[in-house]
């Protein structure tokens, strides 16, 4: 694979056959992804998790 062992290690360890999502949610600075299990993500905007963008 390439040269990044995290995401090689990550993508060897999926399944042969494919697990269906049961559901995906998406607020304004994360994103959930249920399956077998359950993942949390969060949208990183500005320098910070949670930053507030000011419009000038």
């Amino acid at each position: 694979m390439g040269n990044h062992p995290v995401i090689d290690d990550l993508i060897e360890s999926l399944p042969d056959k494919p697990v269906p999502v049961r559901s995906v949610l998406v607020g304004a600075h994360w994103t959930a992804v249920c399956s077998t299990n359950c993942g949390l993500a969060t949208t990183i905007t500005g320098g910070k998790p949670h930053d507030r963008t000011r419009s000038e």
